[in-house]
């Protein structure tokens, strides 16, 4: 793995000391107060003393360690919560150190890949000195430590809590009833309860709920009957309370929310640049974690440092970062598009964002009871960049380097009478700057707008031609119908083939058109063609054009296939909006020499892959129409941290579907379950058999790369695919001479092991056996690719014993396996040893073949008693070593 360095000034060094405070339960961290609560710690530095052999026997001890001693000062119940952790993430308690024998596990919570985990109600005696561990679960390195928070909390008999106001939210329509969540935190029962509100200072109501409550049980109360006026634009703050004779607890009585009644817009175009207007409103998900940085103000960042007009703008936190783990809303006024065909949404955005957190905007049509993501990643302008298929759902995150204007069609909003945005910051433990909205702009499309969505045809294609055809999608992004235009296309630097298009085309719809003139793309290479629409009177140009780059790949017909890629890039071909697949000599400080020669293909020659990467390499197509069984070998070398993952997948109908190359059973392929990661440390060789495959014309691979925590990804050299052997023979014996007949396919070369020691080379070869024996013979069949073996059991005998003519049994004397077979006699064998007792009994039918397994007995005579309904007899048989 590579190693950052960092300088560290000599007086830190002073620091070490403390530092190592909470590594062991030698030195742990003292918790002398209670309750207690602890911010900002991380196990990062404490080292992993502690395992899952341990005391409590968890996985989530394999990760690094941080350790708090508690001594109780009375009996009581307690709570220990862990707030912003990472994923994978545990919190144990013990009556003694972990590797102590003696020690007993007090009681444990493991949160998963959410966090946060929770030991609730747990019993600690007065005097007794307790140890709280904090660890992870270190699952293939991905989860070494974790930063988090900590409260220590006492359990108490008599604890009603007024948990969150979950109505009415911020809209243009808040619902009119509250409805408020009490639980109950204390060990006692609850037996009734009374709950009261008052906004914005007014009478408090008042009413008595006759509910019960168990330990850690909620109910979402509604005051039914109360009917509250929010119509009025503004805001409104609610205190709501919930109250139980000797609660013991009075500090979580009481919840407060505020919300705002937003306007609603119908007159169009809409514009606001937060200036003066105060139409918009804040708020955050969780109740228990009210992380909210939105603001409207003057940005002043180190990074987003201005408005992108004017002084202000909405920014979460104006003069710092967000909060750690914050998962916040900015709400924007309803609007009412019923007088708009096609409305178009646009704004300025800057964000500078953590990876794996995101922004995204969302709607609703029920007053914001309930919200979906707008959009998908790469529609529209500048609309979201979080990589399509990835491990993140579609946002913006990373850094815009500034403000960067966004626009989307909202193709299916017209005429809907009431809709409301929002902007969702779902963070993490990392905490940047953010995001900043500006100069929000809703407004109606242009009459006349047509555009290039999609260039379908062509495509990365293994089947080009020199009269390829050429197929554009065209989507109308006006609000008026179009009837007359032109469609046209271009290869480099070539003129345009223009092509006359009458047809209807409504508002928001997207056809394909062929182009009339066909494209010479039958040499194989990379691309580029452009494509676009003319229409007099477009309003707006700028979607009017569309540049595609696409890659013709060889065809592979000679067999057996090898690659190293010394003389060019083999015709593999990269892809993706955040590849970094690269052909060429590697000069990374991981990854430092190709498998064979000096070239190979890698993620970044010369450094880390890119973060949130999701790309493709992509082979030539094979001709599998005459191999039989296709088998592929290749070099691979990988650095990556989960979530990254390498996998093969394959097609058979030039790019249409792939299916993943999974492992088979007797192939040496990925490292863990199915796929490749973590780390290779070197060029490793892997194989598979490509079953199902074969007698396919068209066998197309794609290498799938996606990447999470930049590191040196992936490298891969000296392709090999051929086709396997698969060894085949028949046999004809007399007495002890044997002849082979080799019916092996696709070998070169064949091998005979004999099985009394001998072998031979010969293709099909006689052999002549010196002794009555029962064996097994081995062909090996092989050829440039591999080998293959079949393997049959024989038995030589010079002399056969007939019983009458109807009965063969041989070969006696026997070593191991006796055959029985027989023409027109049915019945039984049984098989007796000198006393008369029965050690095996055979049925025998008419014209079959019976095998007696003799291997286990002593040597020495035998019998075999043959029954049937017409006759009985016996036969002496004699059993050698």
């Amino acid at each position: 793995m590579k190693i950052k360095y960092f300088l560290i000034s000599f007086l830190c060094i002073a620091s070490s000391v403390y530092a190592q405070q909470g590594n062991t339960c030698q030195y742990p961290y003292l918790i002398d107060t209670f309750p207690f609560q602890g911010m900002g710690f991380s196990t990062e530095n404490s080292g992993n003393n502690y395992n899952s052999d341990d005391a409590c026997n968890s996985s989530y001890l394999t990760g690094n360690d941080f350790v708090f001693e508690y001594q109780a000062d009375v009996s009581r119940n307690i709570t220990i919560k862990l707030q912003n952790t990472m994923s994978g993430a545990g919190v144990f308690m013990l009556d003694g150190c972990p590797d102590n024998s003696a020690t007993n596990c007090v009681a444990s919570a493991e949160s998963g890949f959410d966090g946060n985990p929770v030991i609730e109600n747990v019993a600690v005696a007065a005097g007794q000195t307790y140890y709280i561990v904090v660890s992870t679960w270190d699952l293939m390195g991905a989860f070494p430590y974790t930063t988090f928070d900590i409260y220590m909390e006492e359990v108490f008999d008599k604890d009603a809590v007024a948990f969150f106001i979950w109505s009415p939210k911020s809209s243009c329509n808040p619902d009119s009833l509250i409805r408020l969540e009490v639980k109950n935190y204390g060990l006692d029962t609850i037996f009734g309860f009374d709950v009261g509100y008052s906004i914005n200072g007014e009478p408090t109501v008042y009413r008595h709920s006759d509910d019960t409550l168990a330990f850690s049980d909620w109910l979402d109360y509604t005051f039914w009957g109360s009917v509250y006026d929010f119509s009025t634009i503004g805001e409104y703050n609610i205190e709501a309370f919930v109250h139980i004779n000797g609660d013991e607890n009075p500090n979580n009585d009481t919840t407060y929310r505020t919300i705002h009644t937003m306007p609603s817009m119908s007159t169009f175009p809409f514009f606001d640049d937060f200036e003066t207007q105060e139409n918009w409103s804040a708020n955050w998900k969780w109740p228990d974690n009210p992380e909210m940085s939105w603001e409207q103000s003057i940005p002043s960042g180190t990074i987003i440092n201005s408005a992108a007009s004017g002084q202000q703008c909405w920014v979460t936190n104006a003069d710092g970062n967000v909060g750690m783990n914050e998962d916040s809303y900015l709400i924007s006024p309803c609007f009412d598009f019923s007088t708009l065909v096609l409305p178009v949404v646009e704004f300025k955005l800057w964000y500078e964002i953590p990876d794996y957190a995101r922004l995204v905007m969302q709607y609703s049509t029920n007053y914001g009871y309930g919200w979906t993501d707008l959009g998908e990643t790469g529609e529209g302008e500048n609309w979201y960049n979080t990589p399509l298929n990835s491990s993140i759902p579609a946002g913006w995150t990373e850094n815009s380097a500034g403000w960067q204007l966004c626009r989307l069609q909202l193709d299916t909003f017209g005429g809907v009478d009431n809709i409301m945005f929002r902007f969702r910051y779902e963070g993490n433990l990392e905490t940047n700057e953010g995001a900043a909205i500006d100069d929000f702009s809703i407004y109606e499309s242009p009459a006349n707008d047509l555009g290039v969505s999609e260039i379908k045809y062509p495509a990365n294609s293994c089947g080009l031609t020199d009269q390829s055809e050429v197929a554009i999608e065209v989507k109308n992004y006006g609000s008026e119908p179009q009837y007359e235009w032109q469609i046209a296309y271009r290869t480099g630097n070539g003129d345009w083939n223009y092509t006359d298009i009458s047809d209807t085309i409504n508002p928001a719809e997207s056809k394909l058109y062929y182009c009339d003139q066909t494209a010479d793309f039958s040499l194989a290479g990379e691309y580029t063609v452009y494509a676009k629409t003319v229409l007099p009177d477009d309003l707006h140009t700028t979607n009017d054009s569309l540049a595609k780059i696409f890659y013709h790949f060889p065809n592979i017909y000679d067999f057996p296939y090898l690659e190293d890629f010394e003389t060019d890039n083999g015709g593999w071909y990269a892809v993706g909006d955040t590849s970094s697949w690269e052909y060429g000599v590697l000069s990374d400080t991981v990854m430092t020499y190709a498998a064979s020669g000096t070239h190979c293909w890698a993620t970044n020659l010369s450094g880390y892959h890119e973060n949130l990467e999701a790309s493709t390499l992509y082979s030539p197509c094979f001709d599998f129409t005459s191999i039989v069984n296709p088998v592929l070998n290749m070099k691979i070398w990988f650095e990556t941290e989960y979530p990254s993952y390498i996998q093969l997948y394959a097609s058979t109908d030039g790019g249409t579907s792939w299916s993943l190359v999974d492992i088979d059973q007797d192939s040496c392929w990925y490292n863990s379950g199915h796929s490749w990661n973590g780390d290779s440390q070197e060029w490793i060789e892997v194989h598979n058999k490509l079953n199902g495959l074969e007698g396919y014309e068209q066998v197309q691979f794609r290498v799938e790369f996606n990447g999470g925590v930049p590191l040196s990804g992936c490298a891969l050299d000296d392709i090999f695919i051929c086709d396997e052997p698969q060894a085949g023979f028949t046999y004809v014996q007399d007495g002890l001479d044997v002849t082979f007949t080799d019916t092996s396919l696709n070998s070169t070369h064949v091998n005979w092991i004999f099985g009394d020691g001998s072998a031979s080379s010969l293709q099909s070869p006689q052999y002549h056996y010196t002794d009555n024996d029962s064996l097994y013979v081995t062909q090996i069949a092989s050829n440039e690719c591999y080998s293959s073996s079949d393997s049959v059991f024989i038995i030589v005998n010079s002399t056969f014993d007939f019983i009458g003519k109807d009965i063969l049994v041989y070969p006696n004397p026997v070593n191991e396996v006796l055959v029985i077979e027989t023409e027109n006699f049915s019945g039984t064998a049984e098989l007796l040893d000198i006393t008369g007792r029965i050690l095996n009994c055979i049925k025998l039918e008419k014209n079959s073949k019976s095998i007696v397994d003799m291997s286990e007995l002593q040597s020495g005579l035998y019998f075999l008693r043959y029954r049937s309904e017409q006759m009985e007899f016996i036969q002496k048989i004699i059993k050698k070593h």
